[in-house]
């Protein structure tokens, strides 16, 4: 959920992981999510297409649950485990057995032309950018997409990690 000066993550349990599957990384993963998918992460990508929405101003939700019902949109969620927790509270949830994560992030592909791959959004919490995040995502999505498109437009934060990145290269990087 949000509100104009306050980002409250998503929080999910791995256990809900059934129409997904799973990419580790450096401190965080990456959840594909598929039609299939829980409505539990489906609504978490959605709160993040909220955020991305509210960021760049735009009228529309980039990604709605309801919609998302075949394989010409494949979502993601970039999730972290142990996200600022204190020792009283890892200590009751160890006892629980339970493991949150916390989702710092997501986007969302879809089908154009051709059967081709466009990133319609992606979008990263504020206290997460500019810590590597990004830069381990966007190699997992070349290794999944290898060339794809991005929607216009284009954040001038976006612009820029391209700019920085021209190796990671897009199909239509800024063209």
């Amino acid at each position: 959920m949000t509100h104009k000066y306050k980002i409250i993550a998503p929080q999910i349990e791995l256990n809900v992981v059934k129409g997904a599957s799973l990419s580790s990384g450096k401190g965080q993963k990456l959840l594909w999510i598929l039609p299939d998918a829980s409505q539990e992460l489906k609504r978490a990508l959605e709160i993040i297409a909220f955020c991305f929405k509210s960021e760049m101003r735009f009228d529309w939700i980039q990604y709605a649950p309801n919609e998302h019902v075949d394989d010409s949109c494949i979502g993601f969620i970039i999730i972290q485990q142990n996200r600022a927790r204190t020792r009283e509270f890892d200590f009751k949830l160890d006892k629980l057995n339970i493991q949150p994560h916390y989702v710092i992030g997501g986007g969302c592909f879809r089908k154009i032309f051709n059967n081709e791959m466009q990133l319609d959004f992606i979008w990263l919490h504020p206290y997460d950018r500019h810590r590597g995040v990004m830069q381990a995502v966007w190699k997992k999505l070349k290794i999944k997409f290898d060339k794809f498109e991005l929607a216009k437009p284009v954040s001038s934060s976006m612009t820029r990690f391209i700019e920085m990145n021209k190796n990671y290269g897009t199909k239509n990087a800024l063209s």
